[in-house]
């Protein structure tokens, strides 16, 4: 058995346990093995996210973040976490004004009275507020990848690096074979887009 390769950071041993999950890579690996890679994963992924989220002055939305941390983060602040969703971002607002939006990959800073945006790198542009941008991101087509399916329930994550995915989300499996128009057995490994609706959840799954 080959030797585990030596680890420095946290995130190198968290790509590695998401390396081995991967069904389509290693299909010869039994179920147990790859949820057991999976969680160990998502393991180390919250433990980077809590150590991120320490920080008052500027949260960056990234896929280690617990589910949770935006909203605790946001509420330090005096602000209301209206929803936070681990594929797309979090929205916030404080009193009657114009609600936070802020996607995955944008950092949230705090510069002593309100929280301010800073947009991920493709806008890099700074805003209180973007009213605007809410119906923007509850409308949102975003491409998504069918990892498992456990039971009659198919796990769903953000298609993009494992070190910017969020916790996997569960959805009827069924669902989302009809609408793609697969079978279930089929679905694992899968890449699709998906409709973020105002509650978070993704809908109008369709084949990429």
């Amino acid at each position: 058995m080959p030797a585990e390769p030596p680890f420095e950071q946290l995130a190198q041993l968290a790509q590695w346990h998401e390396r081995k999950s991967d069904p389509l890579a290693r299909p010869f690996l039994r179920g147990a093995e790859i949820l057991c890679h999976m969680e160990s994963a998502a393991l180390f992924r919250r433990m980077i996210g809590n150590r991120e989220s320490m920080d008052p002055a500027r949260l960056r939305l990234s896929g280690p973040l617990p589910l949770d941390a935006p909203g605790q983060w946001c509420e330090r602040h005096g602000y209301r976490c209206i929803s936070g969703v681990g594929a797309v971002g979090v929205m916030a607002q404080r009193g009657d004004e114009p609600p936070i939006v802020a996607r995955l990959g944008d950092t949230l800073l705090w510069d002593g009275a309100r929280i301010i945006v800073q947009e991920r790198a493709d806008g890099l542009a700074h805003h209180p507020a973007v009213p605007g941008r809410m119906a923007i991101m509850t409308t949102e087509r975003v491409n998504v990848r069918v990892l498992l399916l456990f039971g009659d329930q198919a796990e769903v994550v953000a298609d993009v690096s494992p070190e910017e995915r969020a916790e996997p989300e569960r959805y009827t499996a069924a669902d989302i074979a009809a609408a793609v128009g697969v079978t279930v057995g089929e679905l694992p490994g899968a890449t699709l887009t998906a409709e973020v609706g105002d509650d978070g959840r993704l809908t109008g799954w369709q084949q990429r």
